[in-house]
C-alpha cells in the first residue's frame, strides 16, 4: 500500500422539523433502541440507531447523523482492514440514501445536510520501528500550542480540542493490523464553523471540491498545527532544548525524568504508571492527581527524547513524515 489520502469521518446535523423516521422501523428494537432520563421534573428522550455503518442519535432538537465515508465504502477483503482511505464521495453519496432507507431515516436531499464534523487523513508505512519516531513526533506541533499524549504514548493531539485538532497516530496499533508502523495524521475539523471555514458548509459542497481544493486546505492546516516552525529548505531539531528542559533544575530534576523512565519501564509502560499515582495517592484531591501526571507525562516526554537524541536523524524522520502526510498538488489541474 503506497501512501493514502481521503474522508474519516463525516458527521452530519439535522434540525427538529428536517427529518421524519418511519414508524414501523422506529418501533423495531433492533434498529432503534430509545432511551428515557428523568432528572427532577425533567423527562429527556433519545432514540440511538448504529446500523448499516451509521451511528445516528436523536433527541428533542434534532438528529447527529455519524458516518465514515472510507469504513462505508472500503473494498470486501480489504488487505488492510479498517484502514482504508478514500477521497472521493461519489460513491459514498449514492449509498447514503440506501443506508437512511434501512433505518427508517426520511430527509428531503442529502445534499442540504450541513456537515458537522469532517476528519480528512493521510497515511502511509514508516521505514522503522513507530516507537522510535515518537521523540520527533513528540516536537511537531502549533506556536503556542501543546500537544496531548494517549494510548500509551503513541498518539500526539494538537489543538485546542474544541474546534479542531491534528492528530498523529500508530494506526497499525489503532486497527491491529498484523504489519506495524502505519502512520496515520488526522485533520478535525469539530464544529460547523469549522468545517465551513476550511471546506464547505454543505454536504453538496463538500461533495464538489476538487482533490486540489482539498489538499491545498489540509497542507495548510497540516503546516499551522505541526511543520509552522521547520523551514522546508533546512530542516531542523534542536535536542539541545530537549536537554535545556531536562538541566533547567539542576540534577534534581534529572534525576526525575530518570526515575519516570525506569519505572515506566519496570511497570509495563507510561498508562500503568499513571495508574499508580492514583493507587498510591488515594487521598489527594483529584486536581492534584491530574497535576501530578502531567508532570510524569512531561517528564516521559523528555526522557524518551533524551534517550534517543544520539541514535536518532531527526531530520530525516521529519523529511519522512512530511512526505506521507503533505499532499502532493503539482499534478493536479486547478
Amino acid at each position: 500500500m503506497g501512501n493514502q489520502f481521503g474522508f474519516d469521518k463525516l458527521n452530519f446535523w439535522l434540525p427538529a422539523g428536517t427529518f421524519d423516521i418511519e414508524p414501523g422501523k422506529r418501533s423495531d428494537s433492533n434498529i432503534w433502541i430509545k432511551q428515557t432520563t428523568i432528572k427532577g421534573e425533567e423527562t429527556t428522550t433519545k432514540e440511538f440507531s448504529n446500523q448499516y455503518g451509521l451511528n445516528v442519535t436523536i433527541n428533542n432538537e434534532g438528529a447527529v447523523i455519524g458516518t465514515n465515508p472510507s469504513r462505508m465504502t472500503e473494498p470486501e477483503h480489504y488487505v488492510y482492514p479498517n484502514t482504508y482511505l478514500n477521497l472521493d464521495l461519489n460513491q459514498y453519496s449514492e449509498l447514503l440514501p440506501a443506508r437512511f432507507e434501512k433505518i427508517g431515516l426520511h430527509v428531503d436531499s442529502i445534499n442540504d445536510l450541513k456537515p458537522f464534523r469532517v476528519d480528512i487523513a493521510a497515511q502511509g508505512f514508516l521505514k522503522n520501528n513507530y516507537n522510535l519516531y515518537v521523540p520527533t513526533l513528540s516536537t511537531l506541533h502549533g506556536k503556542n500550542q501543546r500537544y496531548k499524549m494517549q494510548f500509551n504514548g503513541t498518539t500526539f493531539v494538537n489543538g485546542s480540542g474544541k474546534s479542531n485538532q491534528f492528530e498523529f497516530y500508530n494506526k497499525s496499533l489503532q486497527a491491529n493490523l498484523s504489519i506495524p508502523n502505519l502512520l496515520r495524521g488526522e485533520m478535525k475539523l469539530l464544529k460547523g464553523e469549522q468545517v465551513k471555514k476550511h471546506l464547505a458548509n454543505t454536504f453538496e459542497g463538500l461533495a464538489n471540491l476538487s482533490e486540489r481544493n482539498i489538499k491545498i486546505a489540509f497542507n495548510k492546516f497540516v503546516k499551522d498545527k505541526t511543520f509552522h516552525n521547520i523551514d522546508n529548505e533546512q530542516l531542523k531539531i534542536n535536542f539541545e532544548n530537549v536537554i535545556q528542559i531536562g538541566n533547567k533544575h539542576g540534577l534534581n530534576n534529572l534525576l526525575k525524568i530518570e526515575g519516570v523512565r525506569n519505572l515506566a519501564l519496570n511497570l509495563g509502560g507510561i498508562n500503568n504508571l499513571l495508574n499508580l499515582v492514583s493507587t498510591i495517592s488515594p487521598d489527594s484531591s483529584s486536581r492534584t492527581i491530574q497535576r501530578y501526571k502531567k508532570e510524569i507525562k512531561k517528564l516521559y516526554i523528555i526522557s524518551n527524547s533524551l534517550k534517543q537524541q544520539d541514535k536518532i536523524d531527526s531530520n530525516a524522520q521529519i523529511l519522512e513524515i512530511r512526505k506521507i502526510i503533505y499532499q502532493n498538488i503539482e499534478r493536479l489541474s486547478a
